[in-house]
């Protein structure tokens, strides 16, 4: 019944790239200098749809893609719980689309993604935003149910079975900590999170969080390579990702890096602060277009 809901609710509305055999989902609006917009965990495009895709694709070519695995992507090699895997198919997307140096940004797991996207392809990146970023490795966090979904045979078991129900009957307390300390907007009833929690998309949310703070111990060390416009957004009372570990360490190691700081605000700045975050996009890219041909 909650495979069926979120299916009917949530119904692949944009395009599919074939990549190999296998199809990556994107929503690909407006014309203008590229934009590529990278969800979070147990989030999929259709996040962006609410609050920045529409704005953005007034003066640009604006590009969300559904990360390997997730929403209505489909599961590529080696893509669950590896970001640099997930930012090589999407490079390889992007490619097959004419997208030619596009400003990225990423929302909290997202950004990790998106980093390594730029490192992956520092020449093919015009300028970087992480919005709330998961960026640096903060010594794990224990979630039983995410460390058992990665065991063999038993994972598969569970999340076929008890991971949907039970994560949609934890989630409006994640919702909850996810806004905190502002309350939940009605737009967020536009979010696919139900169709995040559904058993092959839970399995992969699942692998990136459990192998995020390993990835990101190696990641972290070659922040110092990027050279490229970059804004930092971060929340400054953000529950789920540490403001000093993530967005402010990552600011001090880039030189010239723009910190956007917002006080009062939580995690979703997305839905919250919506205006403030397309300023912050769109200063990317125009620092990506003043700085092309350098």
């Amino acid at each position: 019944m909650l495979v069926r809901d979120a299916e009917r609710r949530f119904p692949a509305r944009g395009r599919f790239v074939e990549l190999d055999g296998a199809r990556l989902h994107v929503l690909d609006r407006g014309a203008g200098p590229p934009i590529v917009l990278v969800h979070g965990a147990f989030g999929g495009a259709e996040d962006w749809e609410p609050t920045l895709l529409d704005a953005l694709a007034t003066q640009h070519r604006v590009l969300a893609f559904d990360r390997p695995g997730h929403g209505h992507s489909d599961a590529f090699p080696r893509c669950d719980g590896d970001p640099r895997e997930q930012a090589r198919v999407i490079l390889r997307a992007c490619r097959a689309l004419g997208v030619v140096r596009p400003t990225v940004a990423g929302f909290s797991f997202g950004a990790a993604v998106a980093l390594a996207i730029a490192l992956e392809a520092r020449g093919e990146i015009g300028a970087l935003v992480t919005i709330n970023g998961a960026m640096h490795s903060w010594g794990g966090t224990f979630e039983p149910a995410y460390d058992l979904a990665a065991v063999p045979g038993i994972g598969a078991i569970f999340t076929h079975t008890w991971a949907t129900p039970l994560a949609s009957l934890f989630a409006p307390g994640s919702v909850r900590r996810a806004f905190a300390p502002l309350d939940v907007p009605s737009t967020f009833d536009r979010s696919p999170l139900a169709l995040a929690i559904l058993p092959r998309n839970f399995a992969a949310n699942a692998a990136d969080i459990h192998g995020a703070d390993a990835f990101l111990r190696e990641q972290e060390r070659r922040y110092a390579e990027l050279a490229l416009p970059l804004v930092v957004v971060v929340a400054e009372d953000d529950q789920v990702t540490t403001p000093s570990i993530h967005s402010h360490a990552l600011a001090r190691e880039i030189p010239g890096a723009e910190l956007v700081s917002v006080s009062g605000a939580g995690h979703q700045l997305l839905y919250t602060h919506t205006a403030l975050v397309i300023d912050a996009i769109e200063r990317a890219a125009a620092r990506a277009a003043a700085t092309a041909g350098r």
